[in-house]
């Protein structure tokens, strides 16, 4: 849906632009077209694999070059040095990170940009979806930056 409708979480069934004004890291409920404002308030959006798309589970099944995707990401974060790397799929965090990702603060810095995982938005996770780490990623950003950007 996402992929075909070239907006990030498009699935009417995904939580993601809901869950980012209940939390307060948007002033309202953005529509997934408007994707491209979330600049505005200091936030951006990327892929770990920009080849793909599709569930988490069938995108790393062995097609992708996880090394490379890895490395582009790096690069991309360290070049522009975002206060946070947020994941909002433990899956993909896993790959990134090379570990089992749990919600919350890593420990895990790229550079001086601190990474979080965040439970999935997705339609298909929502039986799993817990809002308190959205809550505490909306925190710190308030209690780093003075107010969400």
């Amino acid at each position: 849906m996402s992929w075909k409708r070239r907006a990030y979480y498009a699935n009417p069934g995904n939580r993601f632009w809901q869950t980012l004004a209940e939390v307060g890291l948007t002033p309202r409920r953005l529509a997934a077209e408007e994707y491209p404002r979330l600049v505005d308030w200091g936030i951006g959006l990327t892929d770990l694999v920009k080849t793909d798309h599709g569930q988490d589970v069938h995108i790393f099944d062995g097609h992708v070059d996880l090394d490379e995707a890895r490395r582009l990401l790096r690069a991309k974060v360290l070049r522009w040095q975002p206060r946070v790397l947020a994941f909002t799929s433990r899956t993909v965090a896993a790959q990134f990170l090379g570990r089992r990702a749990v919600p919350g603060r890593q420990p895990d810095c790229v550079g001086r940009t601190v990474v979080w995982v965040l439970p999935s938005t997705s339609g298909l996770a929502r039986r799993f979806f817990e809002i308190g780490p959205w809550q505490d990623l909306a925190r710190f950003v308030r209690d780093t930056t003075g107010g969400v950007s």
